[in-house]
């Protein structure tokens, strides 16, 4: 996703302080972790949460069966951003 559009993000992080970014990779050295650190430079104090969900850090099997262990489900999102309200 380059060039990403980044300003939105910022105006809407910037109101609420928090941000989770869902992505399909992995959690390390990934998309969100770029995002992440974009966030906190910009914003600083204004940042108040960044949670990542991201695939099992392992290569994702070709089986759809397989592949829906690995990959964020709506159950995870539904979950983590309960927690990200309390």
């Amino acid at each position: 996703m380059s060039p990403f559009a980044l300003p939105p993000l910022m105006e809407s992080v910037a109101r609420t302080g928090k941000c989770l970014l869902i992505e399909e990779g992995t959690r390390s050295l990934g998309w969100g972790a770029e995002v992440a650190a974009l966030l906190a430079e910009t914003l600083g104090d204004k940042l108040k949460q960044v949670k990542r969900l991201a695939a099992v850090e392992t290569p994702v099997p070709a089986a759809v069966s397989l592949e829906k262990n690995m990959l964020p489900q709506q159950e995870d999102i539904e979950t983590l951003l309960r927690k990200m309200s309390a």
